[in-house]
């Protein structure tokens, strides 16, 4: 009963915000949650629940994957105001769950998270697949090292999430370690790599095992590139792999599907992976790539 009274409340806080031309997105939960700190774990969720988290690059990414996916013929609900941390979740989910039912109303969930309150959103474990786009040194003030986001994200890990990670990452790419449900994605050597790091003071200039200099073979930017440890063989691993990049034609191929950019911008390119692995992981067949041609 409280729980089909609480999410009756946050509708109608929704519809009110709307009425004043308020930005409701986050409000509603705010006075609703802390009436029942339990609640989002009263929901039922649908078969797909996506997070999608961090340092950049998730807004892209979280578009991409719900496009995709209603591209396929699913019903998504995702956050497409970018309000990414609990309350904002909180009233998303919400504001499209049957009173009665308690049910979320759609096939898939797909959910841009904060990474450095991952944990704080979600009381038990909810998601089912994880894309991780990048640590980097973002928002010091707030976030710290890099490092301490890592071990935030891998906090609010369970081993029944299928994780997706940026290989490229030497980061991101630890959070695969020991687990059995993972899918690597990266970029491949290009014209657009470089020998050195442009940045002086590299997030992942060490091992993540056991802290020995990393050997870059190529940077991408910052320190995303093909790297190995000679001391624990810690390496890159990957699945899907961006090749013959063309910016100025808008085209990539990923593994042997040839595929047409939006934009040319060179760091949209790991959204587009992170969605190709997500979908072929799936087993859904449309890419949202605007244009999608299979090479011969």
């Amino acid at each position: 009963m409280l729980t089909t009274l609480l999410i009756m409340i946050n509708k109608l806080i929704t519809k009110i915000c709307k009425i004043l031309n308020k930005n409701g997105s986050v409000f509603p939960a705010s006075i609703v949650l802390p009436m029942d700190r339990k609640l989002l774990t009263k929901l039922k969720y649908p078969k797909y629940v996506i997070g999608i988290t961090g340092s950049s690059g998730k807004g892209t990414a979280t578009t991409l994957v719900a496009q995709t996916l209603e591209e396929n013929g699913l019903k998504v609900v995702w956050n497409s105001s970018g309000s990414n941390v609990e309350n904002g979740i909180a009233t998303l989910l919400l504001n499209n769950t049957n009173m009665f039912s308690h049910k979320i109303d759609g096939d898939a969930l797909v959910l841009e998270l904060d990474e450095a309150y991952l944990k704080e959103t979600f009381k038990k474990p909810i998601l089912t697949h994880l894309i991780v786009t990048n640590v980097t040194r973002d928002q010091p003030a707030r976030n710290t090292e890099p490092e301490i986001i890592l071990n935030k994200i891998e906090s609010a890990l369970d081993n029944n999430i299928h994780l997706i990670l940026n290989a490229d990452d030497p980061l991101v790419n630890r959070l695969g370690e020991g687990r059995k449900k993972v899918t690597y994605y990266g970029i491949d050597k290009n014209k657009f790599g470089l020998k050195s790091s442009l940045s002086n003071n590299l997030d992942a200039a060490y091992c993540p095992l056991c802290k020995k200099k990393l050997e870059y073979d190529y940077y991408h930017y910052g320190h995303l590139g093909n790297y190995k440890c000679s001391k624990c063989k810690y390496r890159r691993k990957i699945g899907y792999e961006a090749t013959n990049i063309d910016l100025k034609k808008g085209s990539i191929t990923i593994n042997k599907d040839k595929l047409e950019l939006n934009n040319n911008a060179f760091y949209t390119i790991y959204s587009y992976l992170a969605t190709y692995a997500l979908v072929k992981e799936l087993g859904l067949k449309k890419i949202n790539t605007l244009k999608h041609k299979k090479e011969n």
